[in-house]
């Protein structure tokens, strides 16, 4: 259950001081990930679903063999 304080849930408050665990996971864990940024707000899939597309099936070309 999130509490709301000062318009920030608790939940996700609390997650942020957890963000440096979760990148050392996902350096350790997932050594071949790539990370792009896109201008784009919450709903990147919406404003920049054709960029996406390309980096992920580039992506997977690379990947799958």
């Amino acid at each position: 259950m999130y509490v709301f304080d000062y318009g920030a849930p608790i939940g996700y408050r609390s997650n942020v001081a957890l963000y440096p665990e979760f990148q050392k996971y996902l350096r350790d864990n997932q050594p071949n990930a790539e990370i792009h940024f896109v201008p784009s707000g919450h709903f990147a899939l919406e404003s920049h679903h054709t960029e996406i597309a390309r980096l992920m099936r580039e992506f997977l070309r690379r990947v799958i063999k």
